[in-house]
């Protein structure tokens, strides 16, 4: 029953690292995934403790990652973004890439400062 557990915690983690960019998509993943789970208890086609501590990993997983992702520092990046100039030290990672109308560039940043 723990590697079941343990791969619906990382399951947990990994819909959990989505959710502050689809929120709605992965509330209603972790809904399917609990009804799914709760009908084959019902049908007896998974034990009752399996199915509901593989429900439990996969929410505490979840849970776990957006507790650490919201007590890690932040980038200054987005709190400078309306000011009129902002020094951004570091080097390419990538080379441009161009696109219609637009150029692309990915930088490693060092440090920012106002």
């Amino acid at each position: 029953m723990l590697p079941q557990t343990i791969a619906a915690f990382i399951g947990g983690l990994f819909a959990g690292s989505f959710f502050p960019f689809l929120p709605a998509t992965v509330t209603t993943f972790l809904l399917l995934i609990t009804l799914g789970v709760w009908w084959a208890i019902r049908i007896r086609a998974l034990p009752r403790t399996m199915g509901w501590w593989g429900v439990a990993g996969m929410f505490l997983g979840c849970l776990y990652w957006q507790i650490w992702s919201w007590a890690q520092p932040h980038s200054l990046l987005l709190d400078l973004a309306g000011q009129a100039q902002v020094r951004i030290s570091g080097e390419v990672a990538r080379p441009v890439q161009h696109a219609p109308n637009r150029c692309y560039v990915m930088l490693a940043v060092s440090s920012l400062s106002k």
